[in-house]
């Protein structure tokens, strides 16, 4: 089973110590989904309108009832903004940020709810798994390709800079022309034929 465990029992004190999950009590006592009993107080109906009593819950809580994050249902389920929010999206409830009180709160979806709309989107848990798949090569394909032009741009920068590096470096050689003597005097001299440098001497 395609399950999202990281994290969840860390959630699981949040139903008695969180403000923001609610018991409901019903006076008619509705039967619970999983052990067909009659119950009076659910957090999951008051919440998300799954007919289960508090001690199925905390009993199938790693399975099915724990709680994920939106950017959990979107990265490792695939579901996207319009399954999450607006008037069809799922239901959630919504805590204070732990990180930092000043950020907006945190929304919390039940995970059998998150993985059914999954599964009903992709084609089961063999699709969702085969789309999961696919945009894994796909985001790795592209993870290669981003890296490979990187590397082109690179080999083409130090070709150019060792390029530049040899042509600065490279040495003049002079070619000198012949000797002729400086007029009005003693001191003969010999000139390059390509640059401006030249040397004088005196002949013995």
């Amino acid at each position: 089973m395609h399950l999202l465990k990281k994290g969840n029992c860390k959630l699981s004190i949040l139903f008695n110590f969180c403000p923001y999950f609610f018991y409901s009590s019903y006076p008619n006592k509705p039967n619970c989904e999983e052990c067909k009993k009659d119950f009076d107080r659910s957090t999951l109906l008051k919440n998300f309108g799954v007919c289960v009593c508090n001690q199925c819950r905390d009993l199938h809580y790693e399975l099915k009832y724990s709680y994920i994050t939106k950017t959990e249902a979107k990265e490792e389920y695939l579901l996207k903004e319009h399954h999450l929010t607006g008037p069809d999206g799922l239901k959630f409830v919504e805590r204070k940020n732990t990180r930092n009180e000043n950020w907006s709160t945190i929304k919390l979806y039940l995970l059998c709810q998150v993985e059914e709309l999954s599964f009903k989107t992709y084609g089961g848990e063999d699709g969702l798994d085969a789309e999961l798949l696919k945009l894994g090569e796909e985001k790795k394909k592209r993870k290669i390709a981003a890296n490979e032009k990187k590397i082109k741009k690179l080999r083409k920068e130090t070709l150019t800079a060792n390029w530049m590096s040899k042509v600065l470096k490279k040495k003049h050689e002079h070619d000198m022309g012949d000797e002729e003597q400086i007029s009005g005097t003693d001191m003969w001299q010999k000139k390059c034929k390509t640059c401006d440098y030249k040397v004088e001497f005196e002949k013995m």
